[in-house]
């Protein structure tokens, strides 16, 4: 249930438009709760968007995306391709870059 729960916040956040909290410690092993790539990807455009003052509407007009789309494109629950959510990264001047680590 933590995980819908995390998620259920982001959204309220998102519709606060505040940014959401990331995790400032390391984690032991067992004692964090994973999210869907896609969903921590959301939470990063989410909070690029709040830290350089976009809007959806400016997510839209800056990709060519309708309403509908950048809606989905943060809505956590939807499984979104990492391309397009790459994209509106992008929109943001932000870039994603990918780092693998062990458990």
């Amino acid at each position: 249930h933590a995980v819908d729960a995390l998620l259920t916040a982001f959204m309220i956040y998102e519709k606060e438009r505040r940014a959401f909290p990331l995790p400032k410690a390391k984690i032991k092993a067992g004692e964090n709760v994973r999210l869907p790539l896609s969903s921590s990807l959301k939470i990063f455009l989410h909070n690029a968007m709040i830290e350089s003052g976009m809007r959806k509407v400016d997510l839209a007009r800056a990709t060519g995306w309708a309403n509908t789309q950048v809606d989905r494109i943060l809505d956590p629950r939807y499984a979104s391709k990492v391309d397009l959510i790459e994209t509106a990264l992008e929109a943001t001047g932000k870039s994603l870059s990918a780092k693998l680590v062990n458990l």
